[in-house]
This record gives structure tokens, sequence and C-alpha cells, in this order.
């Protein structure tokens, strides 16, 4: 996924950090130094939706948790309603109670099967 766009941006402005390692658009993304982000894994707090590709010392847009987001839904699929956390896999979103660690970032509005679009609106005043 080149470029990133949220499905609704919400008034939410992105904002631009460097990236601390490879990142692909659409992946979830946390802090791993001041002002640098990686692409989260499951234990990450992610703060954001990388807006396009970035290699490790470029910028990266970040949009913002609170806009609402369309990434993938992860094994077992997700339901609508899902409280929802990053997966393993950056752009990949697992629900919430699902063997998983980490931060809850937002919430499912759709119900989507594994490797399926997922619409979800993230959490967060960013």
């Amino acid at each position: 996924m080149a470029d990133y766009t949220p499905k609704f941006p919400t008034g939410r402005t992105p904002f631009t950090l460097t990236a601390g390692g490879t990142i692909v658009g659409g992946d979830c993304v946390t802090l791993s130094a001041s002002d640098t982000v990686v692409s989260s894994a499951a234990a990450g707090a992610a703060i954001g939706v990388a807006a396009h590709d970035a290699v490790s010392g470029a910028k990266v847009v970040v949009w913002p948790l609170g806009c609402v987001h369309e990434t993938v839904a992860g094994a077992g699929g997700v339901t609508v309603g899902d409280k929802l956390k990053v997966g393993a896999t950056a752009g990949v979103l697992i629900t919430d109670g699902a063997a998983s660690i980490g931060v809850t970032v937002g919430i499912a509005l759709n119900t989507a099967i594994a490797t399926a679009p997922l619409r979800w609106k993230g959490y967060g005043s960013a």
C-alpha cells in the first residue's frame, strides 16, 4: 500500500516524523525515539497510521488515531464493535482479547474476515 489516506479524517491534521525503519503506507506506527516512529508490533502503543512508504531516516507523514481508518483484519477476523489492537503485522488489526498484548487502538466499524478490509475508528485525540 504505497499511499494511505483515512476514510474520514474528521478534522484531524497529519504530522511528520522520521522513520526509524522501513514503513509501509497504511501501517500503524509507534514511537521508537524522539520524533521517530517504526511500524508497530503487537506490543506497540500505536500513535497513528503511516500515510506513505518510508525508508529508515526519511520523513513520514502520520495520520493520528482519532480518524476513521481502513486497514486489514487479522487472523480470526473481526466483528463490528470489537475493540482492536495492532497485530504482529503493523497494518493488521486483531480483536482486543485475541491473545494480544499492547494498547487498544480503536473499535471496529464493520465485520471483516481475516485479510479483508477493516474500517475502524481510532481512539485518541492527537
